[in-house]
């Protein structure tokens, strides 16, 4: 919760300082407070759904096995690290939901082309 705290905490800040000094966003914009305007192109934007057509199933199905072993290799590692998990503080951990929740994120970040990503522990 620290992260998303701090977060809110500097719009919070900046929209604060923004209405103490009477300042617009219009004036804000000008004395360059915003990042922008960004050039055409300059950032990642989303394949749209026509580029679809574009992908070759023969290469996508070629890699079948290889996403076979990361699913797997990744199923094994999010169990591992919930049981060590679990020895550590000494509490039951719920590994259904675990998988469950691992499953639906890489499902999303899929959509960005994340790499796949499960619960771990830190060092």
């Amino acid at each position: 919760m620290i992260l998303p705290g701090m977060v809110s905490g500097a719009i919070g800040l900046f929209f604060a300082v923004l209405w103490i000094s009477g300042t617009s966003f219009a004036q804000a914009e000008l004395a360059g407070w915003f990042l922008g305007p960004f050039p055409k192109g300059a950032l990642w934007e989303p394949i749209p759904f026509s580029g679809l057509s574009q992908v070759r199933g023969d290469l996508v199905f070629g890699q079948s096995l290889t996403m076979v072993s990361i699913f797997i290799i990744s199923i094994i590692s999010l169990l591992f690290n919930a049981s060590g998990l679990e020895l550590v503080s000494r509490k039951d951990i719920d590994l259904n939901k675990e998988l469950k929740v691992a499953g639906i994120a890489n499902i999303m970040a899929s959509f960005v082309g994340s790499a796949p990503g499960y619960m771990g522990m830190a060092p």
